[in-house]
């Protein structure tokens, strides 16, 4: 962050102390790596000169082009990221040569007084430079410039706060050392006024300077105004503070006329100018064109087929009887439709408006006879502006079963609670009316006793569907040796049934389930101690 001083006898001071630092820090940096840029630069800013430039266009930026060719600079902007964030755009066609300097003024309230970061973007938006956060409250002929022109290692340090040099060189860079160079600046209060008007004229040098072989006797600092049929020269000395300042008087009786000034300085051998405009109005600039904003899009990233398809969007500025005009491209970019949408008092677009011209309130349709499945483009244009958005259309996912049940777990302890869940892919099934039947069924069922015969356990329900087309129903095993074997569940609805099956075993972890195939046997247990009963079951799979 740059912090400007608030008293002006400390500037001697730290100036002094700046330039003493530079000569023993910067230049042996700049007898190894260049400091110049290669690009067009900002040079020098003035956000609080002398006056009110919150009412006057007093405000101003030098651009320099430091490298050895000149740069088309037309369409390019200048403006502040903080503040009113007001943006000048340059001429097109406007060209600066090298080692040339150009100054822009615009306004009012071009830049804040506070924190100002004075940015130069090209045609594309890309920032080719700008400036540290500035600070400057004092409404005098001091700016934030750079040490030397063009000078850049992307630090504050580059820049400094000093007399105006507006429009000629802040100095170069010198490989041997830095020089008291003598400088002069001007500037006046507005820079355009009417008949009338009072033209203060205002003015700093950087050092005060006898006549030569006369030291006792300072040096005039000579002004001369020039315009239409009109010149005046005027003579003033700089105060202890190294300033100066004048007045005229833009009256006809004295000579002025309509038209521009220019007003030229020297001081020894420093010299500057600077120029106003006097009319017999009061001179308004042309506002600056704001662009059209246009954002378009739809109201999901993806669809499947029979989806509506909602384009919605935005316009910064609404263009009288302009509607924004799209087209929807497929996949194989074949043109399937196009329309057009009036943006509402806002400027918000939609398609779903019965007072548009789309595919109807619910919105944009595709085709479903065989449609194109992909990524489908959408391109629209209001006024000069385009913007497009891209959706997808994928087709409806066909359930793989009407029915599906399943267990938690395929083996299972005695005394363990098994969780059945079921899922219908049907609509409506829950408020039918007729019954859904759960049915487990234990179809093996070992023996615990020779000679005693086990009976199989047979458990009847019915079910109820939730209202997502869910069920859940809980079995807990009875902890006696009867209840292990394998069971099938069997869950039957009007329209059809399904099965799954699972086991109670005496060890669940070591369960490992037997691929089906045409016909399997199992034992009810690996190893037999003598005189155990061996019991083998069997099933066959219906093809």
């Amino acid at each position: 962050m740059i912090v400007q001083m608030r008293d002006p006898r400390l500037y001697l001071v730290i100036g002094f102390l700046a330039v003493v630092m530079l000569c023993v820090q910067v230049n042996p940096v700049m007898g190894q790596v260049s400091s110049i840029a290669n690009h067009v630069m900002i040079n020098e800013v003035e956000i609080d000169p002398p006056g009110d430039d919150s009412k006057s266009i007093l405000q101003w930026v030098e651009l320099y082009n430091p490298t050895s060719q000149p740069v088309n600079i037309g369409g390019w902007t200048i403006g502040a990221t903080t503040g009113l964030r007001n943006t000048y755009t340059i001429s097109a066609g406007t060209s600066i040569q090298s080692g040339q300097f150009l100054t822009y003024t615009y306004g009012p309230s071009w830049f804040p007084h506070i924190g100002a970061i004075v940015q130069l973007k090209d045609t594309n938006g890309v920032v080719i430079d700008q400036t540290p956060p500035l600070y400057d409250q004092q409404n005098d002929l001091n700016t934030w410039q750079r040490i030397t022109d063009g000078f850049n290692t992307n630090s504050t340090s580059d820049w400094a706060f000093k007399i105006a040099s507006t429009g000629s060189s802040n100095g170069k860079l010198s490989s041997t050392g830095t020089s008291s160079v003598l400088s002069i600046a001007v500037a006046t209060d507005k820079t355009s006024y009417v008949f009338g008007d009072i033209v203060k004229i205002n003015g700093q040098v950087s050092k005060q300077v006898n006549i030569p072989n006369l030291s006792y006797i300072p040096e005039q600092i000579r002004i001369v105004v020039t315009g239409p049929g009109f010149q005046k020269t005027i003579t003033a000395y700089p105060d202890a503070h190294l300033q100066f300042a004048t007045d005229l008087k833009t009256d006809p009786i004295l000579g002025f006329n309509q038209g521009d000034y220019k007003i030229s300085v020297t001081y020894s051998d420093a010299s500057a100018n600077t120029q106003f405009a006097l009319s017999e109005q009061a001179y308004i600039p042309p506002p600056q064109q704001t662009q059209t904003i246009l954002t378009f899009s739809t109201d999901k990233p993806s669809y499947i087929l029979g989806d509506p398809i909602n384009v919605v969007g935005n316009v910064s500025k609404i263009i009288p009887l302009t509607p924004v005009t799209y087209k929807v491209f497929d996949p194989n970019t074949v043109l399937i439709y196009q329309g057009s949408l009036f943006p509402d008092s806002q400027g918000r677009l939609t398609a779903l408006n019965q007072y548009q011209q789309s595919r109807g309130t619910s919105g944009l349709l595709i085709n479903t006879v065989n449609p194109t499945y992909g990524i489908y483009t959408i391109t629209a244009a209001y006024g000069d502006v385009s913007a497009g958005t891209t959706f997808t259309l994928s087709p409806v996912e066909v359930p793989t079963a009407a029915i599906s049940v399943s267990t938690d777990k395929k083996a299972y302890a005695l005394g363990e609670t098994v969780i059945i869940s079921g899922h219908a892919n049907l609509v409506g099934v829950q408020n039918t009316g007729l019954p859904n039947h759960l049915q487990i069924i234990q179809s093996f069922v070992a023996a615990g006793n020779r000679g005693v015969v086990p009976t199989a356990k047979n458990i009847n329900t019915i079910i109820n569907f939730d209202s997502d087309n869910t069920f859940t129903y809980k079995f807990l095993i009875p902890a006696t040796s009867d209840s292990l074997g394998n069971y099938r569940v069997v869950f039957t609805l009007p329209s059809g049934l399904v099965e799954t099956d699972f086991v109670v075993t005496e060890n669940p972890s070591a369960y490992q389930e037997t691929p089906l195939s045409a016909f399997n046997i199992v034992t009810d247990k690996s190893s037999y101690a003598l005189g155990d009963p061996i019991v083998i079951s069997g099933q066959m799979q219906i093809l």
